[in-house]
């Protein structure tokens, strides 16, 4: 018997409660597409990440942004390694080589890279200081039925 569609927001509004920082969309025995919003290395509403946003440089707020990209994955099931799409915003085109950098480190040599966009664009309109911007989308199979 199929199992019908869900979605399901297991991490909660994003800033100002205008999105939803994760939503994971399930199709039954298909699996899962997972999309996250865009991420900025800004300190998440309530948490207890103290950074000072302006004293980051390329490099560190990429690394900040893609261990959130790996907390946000977790919570919906899903990992770097099912990731399909990845969108780079850049404030700085010279920055380029320092996010890519942080990007390289945390693929790791996976052979499962998503395709990728990198665009300049302004990730300061909404987060002053902000040199880059991330957001993802993700597959996750459905577990293989066991039954013939």
């Amino acid at each position: 018997c199929p199992r019908a569609m869900s979605v399901t927001r297991p991490c909660g509004k994003g800033w100002g409660d205008r999105y939803s920082q994760v939503v994971r969309v399930s199709n039954g025995a298909q699996g899962a597409t997972v999309h996250l919003a865009g991420q900025t290395a800004a300190p998440a509403p309530g948490s207890d990440e103290p950074q000072i946003l302006a004293d980051l440089d390329c490099y560190a707020q990429t690394c900040v942004i893609l261990a959130r990209v790996d907390r946000f994955l977790a919570a919906a099931g899903a990992s770097k390694q099912h990731l399909v799409r990845a969108w780079v915003f850049l404030h700085d085109p010279t920055d380029v080589d320092e996010c890519n950098r942080a990007w390289d480190e945390w693929m790791d040599g996976e052979g499962n890279l998503p395709a990728r966009t990198c665009l300049v664009a302004s990730p300061q309109l909404h987060t002053p200081h902000g040199l880059v911007e991330i957001t993802v989308d993700a597959f996750v199979a459905a577990p293989a039925d066991p039954t013939p």
